[in-house]
């Protein structure tokens, strides 16, 4: 068994395409299918069902693809602590954004992150919440910026920034907040759900967990207008 062969079981099992897959590990169909072949009749179970399209794990196969994304995510976690020591930083950073926070936050720290760290290769998917989620949980991400709070089991979510948000009220509607009108109430918790505070998220790994996240909060506030 050799991290190459996890490697290219976890590539099957992301894109469910053996051609795909090959690609994406920069290597011949043949080739990959040939290691994954090695590696089940060395465990002595088949981890893929052929002969379904798209490929699918077997049930032994699911089990032996989460031990493998493990393996893999210590072996990275090693490997960053040693290239650490020696003051070294560079690899691959995998980044989910969800898309309405993805035009303003990323000229924010892009073009200071490329310029701090030249030699780490910084990719960034837009993708909804829950694909963010999934691919975490699956290791195909390393961190994800979303809006909290998720309550996600195993999720980390620390605050990057607050972002405001304003509501504009002609000052034509004063009479609406005067506590004798009628329909001052309805008012009030229409202002107050406003200023109720919202939240932005992201997910930081463990070293069980090769999953990440980061997050940030907004809290709102009530301009008035003409």
């Amino acid at each position: 068994m050799t991290f190459t062969q996890l490697e290219y079981i976890v590539a099957v099992d992301t894109f469910r395409h053996f051609a795909e897959a090959a690609a994406h590990c920069f290597v011949t169909q043949p080739t990959l299918s040939m290691q994954i072949h090695k590696l089940e009749e060395e465990l002595g179970v088949k981890i893929f069902d052929r002969s379904k399209q798209p490929v699918l794990p077997t049930e032994p196969g699911l089990d032996i693809i989460d031990h493998a994304r493990k393996i893999l995510a210590e072996r990275d976690i090693l490997t960053d602590m040693l290239a650490s020591k020696k003051g070294v930083v560079n690899g691959e950073l995998k980044i989910g954004v969800i898309p309405t926070l993805a035009p303003y936050l990323l000229p924010l720290f892009i073009p200071a992150f490329t310029k701090k760290y030249a030699n780490v290769k910084l990719v960034v998917n837009e993708l909804t919440t829950d694909v963010i989620l999934s691919r975490l949980r699956e290791g195909r991400i390393d961190a994800g910026v979303l809006v909290t709070p998720l309550n996600e089991k195993g999720v980390k979510e620390d605050v990057l920034f607050y972002e405001e948000m304003l509501a504009y009220v002609s000052q034509l509607d004063d009479r609406l907040l005067s506590h004798d009108h009628p329909a001052s109430a309805d008012a009030g918790s229409i202002l107050s759900a406003v200023r109720t505070p919202r939240a932005l998220a992201s997910r930081q790994t463990s070293s069980t967990t090769p999953n990440s996240i980061a997050a940030s909060a907004s809290s709102s506030t009530t301009r008035r207008g003409k």
